[in-house]
């Protein structure tokens, strides 16, 4: 089940996020050919001006600083090109959402290996 954590300045204008997060949890289940009910998302705010970039704070999200922050979490064994297409959509969909350029956001893949991850009642192995 891949997890996508999303962290970001607030915007200047409304977002709605349940919709955000739904769609960016989608547009990863088509991806990797998974049903929507076995991927999650998260997207959490960072107070303003507790997020440095270099030497600069901010209060809220710019387009070409403070990139928003993007942990994508799933299981081990995907090939080298999957995953890369895992991290091209979940950019993808965080810059439209965020009205950011793909250039400015900062995704982080890691991977969940057998044996340490407990889900669904037992330890995944």
């Amino acid at each position: 089940m891949p997890f996508v954590d999303i962290r970001s300045l607030p915007f200047k204008s409304n977002l709605e996020i349940g919709e955000v997060v739904m769609k960016i949890a989608a547009a990863l289940a088509k991806t990797i050919d998974l049903p929507p009910r076995e991927v999650c998302a998260t997207w959490t705010f960072i107070e303003p001006n507790h997020y440095a970039h270099g030497e600069a704070l901010a209060s809220s999200q710019g387009q070409l600083s403070h990139p928003p922050l993007v942990d994508l979490l799933a299981f081990q064994g995907r090939p080298p090109h999957i995953v890369e297409e895992m991290l091209r959509v979940v950019a993808f969909e965080v810059s439209q959402a965020a009205k950011v350029p793909i250039e400015n956001v900062f995704v982080n893949y890691r991977e969940a290996t057998k044996g340490r991850v407990f889900s669904k009642g037992d330890i995944v192995k």
